[in-house]
């Protein structure tokens, strides 16, 4: 789960491989990102504008929020990626694994 700053914006996944992006004032659903794999780490960046999906796929994701656009696919993990967080500064994206692996990747946008 992650909301974005304003706090009127929900970001969920689960089983089914998508994250749901829904206006908590209405409690409808704005938009669905295709991760494709049960979601189990969301992250956000501080301004809104990228959402990075983790899975059982053992992929980080990353999505332009606006479009619902993905912009790159990040691949290193051998085993489902467990946790993800942001960097403080929004320039990378940390995942951890069931490969007892942390794995450091830029974020906006770049693919490794």
């Amino acid at each position: 789960m992650a909301y974005d700053a304003s706090g009127r914006t929900a970001f969920s996944g689960g089983r089914d491989g998508f994250v749901i992006q829904s206006d908590l004032a209405t409690g409808k659903e704005v938009r669905r990102f295709a991760h494709g794999a049960w979601i189990t780490a969301l992250g956000l960046s501080r301004d809104g504008r990228h959402l990075w999906s983790a899975g059982e796929d053992a992929k980080l994701r990353e999505w332009d929020v606006e479009t619902g656009k993905q912009l790159t696919t990040f691949s290193g993990h051998s085993a489902d990626i467990r946790a993800l967080a942001v960097s403080p500064d929004g320039r990378f994206v940390v995942t951890g694994s069931d490969d007892s692996t942390l794995l450091l990747w830029p974020a906006g946008g770049n693919s490794r």
